[in-house]
């Protein structure tokens, strides 16, 4: 699985390296360990928007996957 651009300011793309076969949760959470956004990827290249999120840093928490640290300009 790739996540980029990573730093990014404003769009973050989830691409999975085979054909994903099943619906894959997602949580962006925030330093403080706050949802600040959750939902489904379903498809192999996915988009999550950062647009309306403050600069800082998040973590993208995907079922099945380790953590992975956003940097939000």
């Amino acid at each position: 699985m790739r996540v980029f651009p990573n730093p990014s300011s404003g769009v973050i793309q989830v691409a999975f390296e085979q054909e994903i076969h099943k619906k894959v949760s997602f949580t962006l959470l925030n330093s403080l360990g706050q949802v600040c956004q959750s939902g489904i990827l379903s498809e192999q290249a996915n988009r999550i928007e950062l647009e309306n999120l403050s600069s800082g840093i998040y973590f993208l928490n995907l079922a099945g996957f380790d953590p992975i640290k956003i940097v939000k300009q």
